[in-house]
């Protein structure tokens, strides 16, 4: 039975995750909802694995083809699998892995194509957003599962259909296609859902095209953007250039982290919604990265020199390595036109992030811990640095 108390997840999707460069550690800290993890795409039909062999005795044009998408399908599987043994440590209340249901049928792949007319980008453009391991692995999921029982399990049906399939599109046309098999499920999704975005631009390029990006900004600009926003992206690029890469040893430090340094954290997220109120008076979304970032250093600057006893050059060493990739806070601004859909998205690439239930309560509970413990607010940071200096 569904709990109404238990808090709902943060859905990091499309994309199964293959490597640790596509999660920020900072997101296990930020968020106290736990983080879901799809499935890379599975075939369950044990009976179309036939395929294989009889690919092998006709040798058609397309085998090598065919082989070459196996193979990085079993990759995939291979890269999720090594994944999630790592993240294993967050696993249950941090960490939910999640079988996604989606049709990819031949209708399903017709419906992708004309999202991909109306978009009217052309397929080349469109190659360069997907990821083409988790594209191999949709394609194969099509062909042996979906394919296979739409031919009444008859390989040699399959077999047909295949020829016909190949024949018809280049290999790019079908990756493309099959990628986006899995965002149809974007638009049923709950308003007031939370979403990691593993490919913001494909998103946007496909399934945001109702806001234009001048619509957007005059919305935001009128309403204020919002503040969650922009403490997520702070707190982030703060954390983030200790923690990530993730690996086995960073992965038990954070669920340490979890454990022990809770008040650290949440003294470390109220600091970043103080600064993020600051922040959000500024008007000019082309304005705000470089406000960040003068904001930022100005307003750390003696609380975490003190903290971590640098000299000025170590200090200025350590606002070097933490706000360095500056394409890191323009893309606050390139991607904030996002909000204007009005669903609750995030992304873990340095572009943006909207929260619809990260709420006063939450703040409120952080404000009671303050009081309480007369600590820094960079805390975590010194907790963490200390770690890996």
């Amino acid at each position: 039975m569904y709990d109404l108390h238990e808090k709902s997840p943060i859905l990091v999707y499309p994309d199964p995750i293959i490597n640790t460069n596509m999660l920020s550690g900072a997101m296990f800290l930020y968020f106290d909802r736990p983080i879901e993890i799809s499935l890379p795409p599975l075939v369950i039909t044990e009976g179309s694995y036939h395929m294989l062999k009889v690919i092998e005795e006709k040798k058609p044009d397309w085998a090598s083809t065919f082989f070459r998408m196996f193979y990085t399908w079993q990759l995939q599987m291979k890269c999720c699998r090594e994944v999630f043994e790592m993240l294993n440590p967050l696993k249950g209340e941090h960490l939910k892995y999640i079988w996604t249901s989606y049709p990819a049928n031949k209708v399903a792949m017709e419906k992708s194509k004309e999202l991909i007319d109306s978009s009217r980008l052309s397929n080349n453009a469109l190659k360069k957003m997907i990821n083409p391991i988790n594209a191999s692995g949709e394609l194969i999921r099509h062909i042996m599962l979906e394919s296979f029982l739409e031919a009444d399990k008859d390989i040699y049906k399959l077999f047909d259909d295949c020829n016909v399939l190949f024949k018809e599109e280049s290999m790019d046309e079908l990756l493309v296609k099959s990628y986006i098999l899995r965002l149809h499920a974007l638009n049923s999704f709950p308003q007031t859902s939370s979403i990691v975005l593993t490919n913001y631009p494909i998103w946007n390029s496909l399934l945001n095209n109702e806001f234009s990006s001048s619509r957007s900004e005059e919305k935001l600009i009128s309403e204020g953007i919002d503040r969650d926003v922009i403490a997520w992206e702070i707190f982030k690029n703060i954390i983030s250039p200790k923690l990530d890469p993730m690996d086995k040893d960073k992965v038990k430090f954070i669920t340490k982290l979890l454990k022990s340094n809770k008040a650290q954290i949440e003294m470390l997220k109220l600091k970043c919604f103080s600064l993020a109120d600051k922040l959000k008076q500024n008007k000019n979304l082309g304005e705000l990265p470089t406000k960040a970032i003068e904001l930022i250093k100005s307003d750390i600057q003696k609380e975490i020199t003190e903290l971590l006893e640098l000299d000025r050059k170590a200090y200025s060493d350590y606002l070097t390595f933490v706000f360095s990739d500056e394409k890191t806070w323009l893309g606050l601004a390139a991607f904030i036109g996002g909000i204007g859909s009005g669903s609750s998205t995030i992304t873990t690439s340095g572009a943006i992030a909207t929260l619809s239930l990260v709420g006063s309560k939450a703040v409120q509970s952080s404000k009671n811990r303050r009081e309480k413990i007369h600590q820094s607010d960079f805390g975590l940071v010194y907790s963490i640095s200390k770690k890996y200096s």
